[in-house]
């Protein structure tokens, strides 16, 4: 069972944090549907200590969404989800297990590299690949800054140094966590017919101001599921759930007229 904080009442709404993060990272977007749904704001596994653990041990997404699933499987169906990046990824894979009913699926910028190769994306996926094997190598040789290769990606070149420095420190303390994340993200694997079996309705959001990639995933991910749309946010990158709140809770809540 995974911890959660729990506001708000109204039918079940899940959320799910990228990495690293936890659950408080829901906050405003929680708050502003609190009147609306009983939040259920989830911490992966690790994240709802105040330190990193001393030995991090490998992560797989099949592995996260079975907690989440044990850990939601009593709220009420039918059950809307949303999660934001490496997030989205675990929920996207509760939603191909099938375990679990879900009256929505909101994914904010999801960081499915393997669906590139589902789209043919093959050199765009070997782009992205290269920055994160390198981000990778940097870390396990132990750069303490190696996590900035990871936020300048996602967020835009010089982005790490424009964070304040709690910020930067604790990108950096938990970077080894999100190391092993990113690695479990692309060592996940689905077909197409694992995301036509998802039935419920599926949003998949993207920034104006991210990388290209997010979009084309985005994309991807939309087209592939039966009853799926890519939106974009404007004038938002991957930060988007602490910039955007207000935008980001009125899809939650189906303002793109589910």
């Amino acid at each position: 069972m995974l911890t959660t904080e729990v506001y708000g009442q109204g039918p079940a709404l899940v959320l799910i944090h990228g990495s690293p993060g936890n659950a408080r990272t829901w906050q405003s977007v929680g708050q502003n549907l609190a009147d609306r749904f009983a939040v259920v704001a989830v911490n992966l596994p690790d994240y709802d200590q105040p330190r990193p653990p001393d030995e991090v041990k490998p992560s797989e997404t099949d592995a996260v969404a079975e907690h989440v699933e044990e850990t939601i499987k009593d709220l009420p169906s039918p059950i809307t989800l949303a999660a934001h990046s490496y997030g989205a990824n675990i929920a996207l894979r509760v939603a191909m297990r099938g375990n679990v009913k879900l009256n929505r699926l909101v994914l904010l910028e999801p960081v499915t590299a393997n669906v590139l190769k589902l789209a043919g994306e093959h050199e765009l996926y070997d782009q992205t690949k290269a920055v994160f094997d390198g981000y990778i190598e940097q870390s396990h040789k132990g750069d303490p800054l190696a996590v900035k290769t990871m936020i300048d990606f996602w967020f835009g070149v010089g982005a790490f140094e424009k964070f304040p420095e709690p910020v930067q420190s604790y990108l950096v303390s938990w970077s080894r966590r999100n190391v092993a994340d990113v690695e479990a993200g692309f060592r996940e694997t689905f077909t197409n017919e694992d995301l036509a079996a998802v039935e419920c309705p599926v949003r998949v959001v993207y920034g104006t101001k991210s990388p290209n990639v997010t979009r084309v995933m985005a994309e991807t991910i939309a087209s592939s599921v039966p009853h799926g749309r890519a939106l974009s946010l404007a004038t938002a990158d991957h930060n988007m759930v602490a910039t955007h709140p207000q935008k980001i809770a009125a899809i939650i809540n189906g303002a793109d007229g589910d």
